[in-house]
């Protein structure tokens, strides 16, 4: 049976990860500082879940890359962060853009690496990352529309349009 599929190695397989891994963590490190740089209540605990989401995604991805006998490229020292701890709603928005500009940026990625013949479980776990990475970019695209709209007061709570929803597995 003759097949028009590219055939991929094994490095090439590897590669692709690899280059995946460290725009997870930078992901996972801006939803982290979005989380805990924020004052509102509400918000900060639907930033927590997404930046502890993010962070599986990362940890998956590293075992998927061990898995297939690869070795993890080293990881930044020096995250990507805010030089003044600040809570001002200029630190808040940037921080927000930041995070979400990470969310779109890995949506991207992953779709490139989708594109290369993969094992079945590694594309599965790829997929799965892809549409969770997709569904917080929308919510912090609608946490950025609100709060374009109307600024937030401190200790407010979110509204509940914005308040976790439940997982489904």
């Amino acid at each position: 049976m003759k097949t028009n599929a590219p055939i991929v190695h094994r490095a090439e397989q590897l590669a692709a990860l690899k280059t995946l891994a460290p725009f997870c963590r930078a992901g996972a490190q801006g939803l982290y500082e979005l989380a805990w740089g924020c004052p509102i209540s509400g918000w900060k605990e639907l930033l927590i879940r997404f930046w502890q989401q993010q962070a599986r995604c990362a940890a998956e991805l590293e075992e998927g890359i061990r898995e297939l006998g690869g070795d993890l490229p080293p990881a930044d020292a020096t995250p990507a962060g805010i030089d003044a701890p600040d809570d001002s709603l200029a630190v808040e928005k940037q921080r927000l853009l930041r995070s979400l500009n990470q969310q779109t940026e890995m949506t991207h990625r992953y779709a490139e690496v989708l594109k290369i013949a993969l094992p079945f479980n590694v594309r599965a776990m790829l997929q799965r990352h892809q549409k969770q990475i997709q569904e917080i970019a929308q919510r912090l695209i609608e946490l950025r529309l609100l709060h374009l709209a109307h600024p937030p007061a401190r200790d407010v709570a979110a509204p509940p349009s914005l308040l976790p929803k439940p997982a489904m597995h």
